[in-house]
């Protein structure tokens, strides 16, 4: 659900970028503070992911509906969870979204995968970058993984549930020990720059502006 700090923020017209600092980087995380009432833990999974990836804390970020409630990137702009709560199945229980802003890292995993693919040779992408384990079939109507991969790879996201299969990010250790801690599938995305994130996140916040002025939520 919009908070209604955010609602009046954005219908204050008041500056995207101050907007996005306040309430998408800084402030309490509706899953650590709000649904587990455990705020500790947040900085304890993001110190373990900085100093695997030798980067600093204040490099990784708990975005999505796992730090403001709801999910911005949806038409519906569900909440926390609500897909599982109307389901009860599993597979739709909100992810733990982590925002990695690196440069280095994004630039070495990208030489690592340049490498892994045989310098993108076309028919290694034929045999091997057709499904992983993300997502295990594959339709001539949806566009194909590893172009989906290179659309957010052009904004400056490095998204590793596209990746190919085979190719582990260097998170995978932390990030299972968590999972199994929390019992909750955590997800990251990389970014190159933290332009690319703001950006990422503003267009929707100015998604969910517009859609208020129209009075549509």
């Amino acid at each position: 659900m919009l908070s209604a700090k955010l609602r009046q923020d954005l219908i204050d017209e008041k500056d995207m970028e101050i907007i996005f600092q306040q309430h998408i980087i800084e402030g309490d995380s509706y899953f650590f503070n709000s649904l587990i009432n455990a705020p500790e833990k947040e900085y304890e999974l993001r110190k373990e992911l900085s100093r695997e990836l030798k980067i600093n804390i204040r490099d990784t970020v708990l975005v999505g509906s796992a730090k403001i409630g709801f999910s911005i990137k949806t038409r519906q702009f569900l909440e926390f969870d609500e897909k599982f709560r109307a389901s009860k199945m599993r597979k739709d229980r909100s992810d733990i979204d982590i925002a990695i802003v690196s440069q280095a890292l994004f630039d070495d995993l990208s030489e690592k995968l340049y490498k892994f693919t045989r310098h993108y040779d076309k028919a290694w992408i034929a045999e091997n970058w057709q499904v992983n384990n993300y997502y295990s079939t594959y339709s001539p109507e949806k566009p194909k993984l590893h172009d989906s991969f290179f659309y957010y790879y052009a904004k400056g996201w490095y998204r590793p549930d596209m990746l190919p299969a085979n190719f582990d990010p260097p998170w995978k250790e932390t990030l299972g020990r968590w999972r199994a801690s929390l019992n909750r599938k955590i997800s990251i995305g990389l970014y190159r720059d933290w332009k690319y994130l703001k950006n990422y996140q503003t267009d929707h916040l100015e998604t969910i502006q517009n859609k208020i002025k129209k009075l549509e939520i």
